[in-house]
């Protein structure tokens, strides 16, 4: 009689780019085997906020961006006395709560360094082991791929408001292809991103053209 193990079909995608349909099944790897959490911004109160010359990414960036996005940042202060673990490039980041489970654990990855530069502490900051480090581009978008949004979502408790806890992320399943398909895989999806970044600008400028058209072609009421 086979075993369950035996059973267990390769992780393969159900889509692969020709040159890696021989390359062989994708490994399954845990994340808190991958790297550990490290304490986001604390001991910090409202007065320390929007203020100072050091910097922090506030909790809708990490819920809204699978990337980082630099240009979002808000102020803070950080005084030279104090113990606090700025991010660095590589890091993922967790929304840790939300107000149902399937927006819970929402995730965001830092693909450049920011200097002086601190995560809100609502919040996980997970940082992996050196050489460890997968793809960033290929590792954002497996965090916000089907398999894993459903298990974080499972892993949220709660009643009016949902948390996950950090064995839930640790638990968390990851699969990786080899560094070259990661790399392939990173390059078509980013490029879609590009294309739909470039149609969305497009789309926008052609309803402010619309709206400034309707404001001339008919006549304004004169009170």
């Amino acid at each position: 009689m086979r075993s369950k193990s035996d059973k267990k079909k390769p992780l393969v995608p159900r889509l692969r780019f020709p040159e890696f349909r021989e390359a062989g099944a994708w490994e399954k790897k845990r994340l808190g085997t991958q790297g550990g959490f490290l304490t986001p911004l604390s001991g910090k109160s409202a007065k320390d906020f929007d203020a100072g010359d050091a910097k922090f990414i506030p909790y809708m960036n990490v819920f809204s961006n699978t990337f980082t996005d630099i240009q979002d940042l808000r102020s803070v202060i950080i005084t030279d006395d104090e113990s606090q673990n700025a991010v660095a490039k590589g890091d993922v980041f967790f929304t840790v709560s939300s107000e149902t489970p399937e927006e819970a654990g929402m995730s965001s990855v830092l693909l450049g360094d920011v200097d002086r530069c601190y995560l809100n502490s609502f919040c996980a900051l997970f940082r992996f082991d050196d050489h460890l480090s997968p793809n960033l581009i290929f590792l954002g978008y497996l965090l916000r791929s089907r398999s894993v949004r459903c298990h974080l979502s499972r892993g949220a408790q709660g009643a009016t408001r949902y948390n996950i806890s950090k064995l839930v992320f640790k638990e968390l399943p990851l699969v990786f292809p080899l560094a070259k398909e990661q790399q392939k895989i990173a390059h078509c999806l980013s490029s879609l991103d590009e294309v739909i970044g470039l149609e969305s600008h497009k789309l926008d400028t052609l309803k402010n053209l619309k709206k400034g058209l309707m404001q001339q072609l008919f006549p304004q009421e004169v009170a």
